[in-house]
């Protein structure tokens, strides 16, 4: 998405009519930290600082109906924003992110791969983790593996891939849209 600002109305329908209750937005280029309300939802949005040119940006939108499962979140930086959700006897964690795209220089990528990896190790694993957003990964398929499965994109792995692969291996994740039928346009991460 190439910022929010013009079309958050339009965004925030669209989920609505798709009856999703909790959908990450990336490249919403929304400035500062905070939290609003959008027709059905309650916007919790991570951007860099207000003096800085419009970026990146991660955001999680949660139905309105959800409000009260709400515990806890943390606007990390522009590219990582967490939540925590307990319902049915269940504590959810949600994990927003926007990686570095696959061609940035190698520093950038590690850094965020290092903090999103400290990030996941410091969560108990009492609680259910849901990493969702953009991570600019081709992940490819394969039979074998416990990351990835048989129905992924079968393309070439890229760098960010392989890199979302070996911290999901060390972590003992899955990356879970490889591991059923999809169509095509449901593969990518």
């Amino acid at each position: 998405m190439q910022g929010i600002r013009t079309k958050q109305q339009e965004v925030f329908s669209e989920i609505n009519k798709m009856k999703i209750d909790i959908c990450v937005l990336t490249e919403t280029k929304k400035k500062g930290k905070g939290t609003e309300t959008v027709g059905e939802y309650i916007h919790i949005f991570s951007g860099v600082n207000k003096e800085t040119r419009a970026k990146r940006g991660v955001s999680v939108a949660i139905h309105k109906r959800l409000k009260n499962n709400i515990k806890s979140w943390d606007e990390i930086d522009e590219q990582i924003i967490t939540v925590e959700i307990h319902k049915n006897h269940r504590q959810m964690i949600i994990i927003g992110v926007y990686a570095p795209s696959d061609d940035a220089d190698p520093l950038t990528k590690d850094m965020f791969f290092n903090k999103q990896t400290h990030i996941i190790s410091d969560i108990k694993h009492d609680k259910e983790l849901f990493l969702l957003g953009d991570f600019n990964s081709r992940t490819g398929t394969e039979t074998n593996s416990p990351v990835v499965g048989q129905y992924g994109e079968r393309s070439t792995t890229n760098d960010n891939g392989l890199r979302l692969r070996g911290m999901c291996e060390s972590l003992n994740l899955k990356i879970m849209n490889g591991f059923f039928p999809h169509r095509d346009i449901h593969k990518f991460t």
